[in-house]
């Protein structure tokens, strides 16, 4: 363990930090948000592929009864999407290996969802057209892009967020002397 001042909302603090991996405030933000984008993806992507296949299985295989495809929502999934995409937003400056990761999970994403659309999902009963679908998409899309800017910039540009990176530090601290 190594000795380290602390700058947190204006406050000075002077303990025990210890060293090793999460010694960087940035670096432990860019795995906890990284985790979070493979969670997210796997969790969303299993459900998304499990339940639509259990219940043909149980219900066509099983119970012998007509299997009735679910109507495809496309307001709910394209709010998915756009939530997958506003946390990749948020891990890029911090995890910038994560873009590649990012780019198979979209690919992997968009095979396993047509599969299930292809194979357990109907058309909608009240499609949007595609006027209407694009400018929502442009809008949202653009949102989410501008919330994740400005939250970067704030974490990035904060001088009171803890830092505890000996580069975020020594900047920190030549402030307070400067």
């Amino acid at each position: 363990n190594t000795e380290k001042r602390l700058v947190s909302l204006g406050s000075a603090y002077t303990g025990m930090v210890p060293t090793g991996m999460n010694e960087c405030r940035a670096d432990a933000y860019g795995v906890g948000i990284f985790q979070l984008v493979l969670t997210e993806f796997v969790i969303s992507k299993v459900t998304f592929l499990v339940m639509p296949a259990v219940k043909y299985l149980v219900l066509h295989k099983i119970l012998k009864k007509p299997f009735i495809k679910a109507e495809f929502e496309v307001a709910k999934h394209m709010v998915n999407l756009l939530f997958f995409q506003q946390l990749c937003f948020l891990s890029f400056p911090f995890c910038p290996f994560g873009t590649m990761l990012v780019l198979v999970m979209m690919f992997l994403g968009f095979k396993i969802e047509s599969f299930v659309l292809s194979t357990f999902m109907c058309k909608p009963l009240k499609p949007w057209s595609a006027k209407d679908a694009a400018n929502f998409f442009v809008k949202f899309y653009f949102f989410t892009f501008i919330v994740s800017l400005i939250i970067t910039l704030f974490v990035l540009g904060n001088e009171t967020f803890p830092k505890a990176c000996p580069l975020q530090e020594h900047m920190t601290l030549a402030n307070f002397n400067g």
